[in-house]
């Protein structure tokens, strides 16, 4: 996932509310970009008193001010510059923001396999090109250098 660009008053990319009883919803996150977004409070992520963020790893953080993250944290990057382009026309169904070259978040998906929060696998990015084009997925629904 790509969660860039946004505004909000709280939480301008991710914003859970709620308390953490037994019935909460949790929101894993995985290879997933959430950078450039604004908020008063919160500019990336808002996670409130009691809840957080599952990270399974391998995410890109603009800040985590105003957020807890739990779970796998060793390769997730916090305030390393994605490189995110603007959202355009990059081939597929959807407009999509591509990663530039020389992105940190090039390659730097989890070893093995592209996988999904629920560790499924991912086979293409969100324009339907093939994933991964290299040994590791990009972190992010887009897959640099991918063929359709």
């Amino acid at each position: 996932v790509t969660i860039t660009d946004n505004k909000a008053l709280t939480g301008g990319g991710v914003h859970m509310a709620g308390d953490a009883t037994p019935n909460s919803t949790r929101t894993n996150i995985r290879n997933s970009v959430v950078y450039g977004n604004q908020a008063t409070v919160g500019p990336d992520c808002f996670t409130g008193g009691l809840l957080s963020l599952a990270s399974l790893d391998y995410n890109a953080f603009q800040t985590l001010e105003q957020c807890k993250v739990t779970g796998e944290l060793a390769h997730n990057l916090v305030g390393q510059d994605p490189q995110v382009a603007p959202l355009a026309d990059n081939g597929g169904f959807t407009r999509t923001q591509a990663i530039k070259k020389g992105s940190v978040a090039a390659t730097l998906g989890r070893p093995g396999a592209c996988q999904d929060h629920m560790g499924q696998s991912i086979q293409v990015d969100q324009r339907g090109f093939q994933r991964p084009a290299g040994d590791r997925c990009d972190i992010g629904a887009f897959e640099a250098e991918a063929k359709p």
